[in-house]
């Protein structure tokens, strides 16, 4: 039996986590296979069979030590397990790594060589666009705060020089969701932004003008991010910064969008771009690429 394991508690609150989940039990009924959904607070309790196969979404960590050691007991007895990686600073817990040190396990990750592949050593890892699950295709809508900049997600040190090259000459209104203790981080930073709390993705970035794609400069070779997707998603104008360019799968014709410092952004038509940007990459159904690229996955690892 394939069991689809995942936590109540992050699919209430992440968006990504949510699309996985989708494209797996899509990718699945493609194939017509049986499966079952179990919620990781009961899944420390089940007596798994050897020939049972799990599929891990999330990351659980806000389980604990003794939760985490009881999942891990009761996981290590099957043959297969299939975890999802996000982010590369995100592995999955210690407990479930070390439990797994005798199956077959795969790591689908958007990222191609995983900085922490040493504790990732039990896994074969395999590189899928994971963040495709992102995109939610929405109609246009008129901007709410015409040419403001919207920008999302938790303060990375790795990103201050760019958080200082874009939100600090104040040609434009910055916007800024995340949640209150990284608003800290942002405030201090010394740049003059308006806080929000955090925004549904990607329905409420139609409110705003534009975002610009920036990524850790130290960061491994990756897929594109969900940034990319949420934007596009929303027909919210996006720019790359020239050092912030999407690596592993770059979008087609982004070379007029690239830019190097604020004032580039003070003579923009942003409607006309939004048009352009949608004719160039509205127009495929990525969550449909990812199940099928996740059911081709399956199948090479004789999951389904």
């Amino acid at each position: 039996m394939i069991y689809i394991l995942v936590s109540k508690t992050e699919l209430s609150f992440s968006n990504i986590w949510r699309g996985h989940l989708n494209a797996v039990r899509q990718a699945l009924d493609l194939n017509s296979s049986s499966y079952q959904q179990i919620d990781v607070l009961l899944a420390r309790y089940k007596k798994f069979k050897p020939d049972d196969v799990i599929i891990n979404i999330g990351n659980h960590q806000y389980l604990g030590s003794q939760l985490l050691n009881e999942l891990a007991e009761s996981i290590s007895k099957v043959s297969r397990t299939i975890f999802f990686m996000d982010d590369y600073t995100a592995p999955p817990p210690t407990q479930l790594r070390k439990a797994l040190t005798k199956s077959s396990n795969l790591l689908l990750t958007t990222i191609e060589e995983p900085m922490t592949q040493n504790s990732l050593r039990h896994f074969e890892i395999v590189c899928v666009d994971l963040n495709k699950a992102s995109f939610k295709k929405l109609p246009f809508k008129p901007s709410i705060y015409l040419g403001s900049f919207i920008y999302w997600g938790i303060h990375r040190p790795s990103r201050v020089q760019f958080f200082h090259r874009y939100f600090k000459p104040e040609f434009y209104p910055v916007y800024i969701s995340t949640s209150d203790r990284q608003h800290t981080k942002y405030c201090n930073l010394y740049i003059n932004y308006r806080p929000l709390e955090k925004i549904r993705l990607p329905d409420e970035l139609q409110k705003y003008g534009f975002t610009i794609y920036l990524e850790d400069k130290k960061a491994p070779r990756h897929c594109t991010s969900n940034r990319f997707y949420e934007a596009i998603s929303a027909g919210l104008p996006i720019f790359f910064d020239h050092e912030c360019i999407p690596q592993a799968e770059t979008p087609s014709c982004i070379e007029q969008y690239v830019i190097s410092d604020a004032e580039q952004l003070l003579n923009m038509n942003l409607r006309e771009i939004q048009v352009d940007q949608r004719k160039l990459w509205g127009h495929r159904n990525y969550q449909r690429e990812l199940v099928i690229e996740l059911a081709k996955t399956f199948c090479k690892y004789g999951i389904l």
